[in-house]
């Protein structure tokens, strides 16, 4: 019964309202699709780039992956944090990123990390990222659900 209980948990009781409205169990639900505008240092934020997100998640677990024009990204690890007691969270996640074969050819795998604010009940990211090497940009992310 007690496994029953935790995967039904895991995989729809916590989206409910009535685990979506107590503070103790609540966990903000991300699941979707969502349209991204990126400002990055590689062009000196002049231009946005613009990218497709798709947000999975359980109670337990959650995975992030984007599609822009010249490339993809898989989420490594992420991780929902609790930043006070007003339910509050931020997303923050480490990626991979892989180009696309007709890509830039600065363009090569690299990983890199998220800060993410969840903010407009749930419908709005917004934070940063940077890269690691090879690649090392920063850039600003704003990421809004449309689904």
């Amino acid at each position: 019964m007690f496994g029953l209980f935790i995967w039904l948990f895991d995989n729809y009781l916590w989206k409910t309202n009535l685990f979506q409205r107590l503070e103790f169990l609540y966990i903000p639900n991300l699941n979707g699709v969502w349209e991204t505008e990126i400002k990055t240092s590689f062009e000196n934020f002049s231009d946005s780039i613009k990218a497709k997100t798709i947000i999975r998640q359980t109670a337990t677990w959650i995975s992030i992956s984007f599609e822009t024009e010249e490339s993809t990204s898989y989420s490594i690890h992420a991780a929902l944090v609790r930043v006070d007691r007003a339910k509050k969270y931020e997303l923050i996640y480490v990626y991979e990123n892989k180009p696309k074969a007709d890509s830039v050819k600065s363009m090569n795998i690299h990983n890199g990390t998220a800060w993410l604010q969840i903010l407009d009940h749930n419908d709005v990211l917004e934070g940063e990222y940077y890269t690691g090497r090879g690649r090392q940009n920063f850039g600003k992310v704003i990421i809004t659900r449309t689904k």
